[in-house]
């Protein structure tokens, strides 16, 4: 199981990945702000080398588009994230269907 991390790492006030999860956050409907602030944040997230996969909410704990959680990724880890193994990683929850999540994770030291 993944470790939540309690005290995460702080976000840069000017970190152009604040601006789209406050658009985000901030939202009541999807609207065509909310596309775009998607689509700048998978943009940025990939620029910055975070992996891309796609799994189920329970297995991560994010349920909704624009969540994110810093977790500490166990030495045994399988699947998506045996990458990291033994890390401090942020994971962003960047699009969601029926049954399945579309997530990106990179190490605390990428965002």
């Amino acid at each position: 199981m993944l470790e939540i991390v309690k005290e995460p790492k702080p976000w840069a006030a000017n970190d152009p990945i604040n601006r789209h999860l406050d658009v985000l956050a901030q939202r009541d409907a999807w609207t065509v702000q909310s596309d775009k602030a998607r689509n700048a944040l998978e943009a940025e997230l990939k620029r910055r080398g975070f992996i891309e996969f796609d799994g189920t909410p329970k297995h991560y704990g994010l349920w909704l588009v624009g969540e994110h959680l810093e977790y500490q990724v166990p030495t045994d880890r399988q699947g998506h994230l045996a990458v990291f193994r033994g890390q401090r990683i942020k994971m962003f929850c960047t699009r969601a269907g029926h049954n399945r999540r579309w997530y990106f994770a990179g190490r605390v030291d990428q965002v």
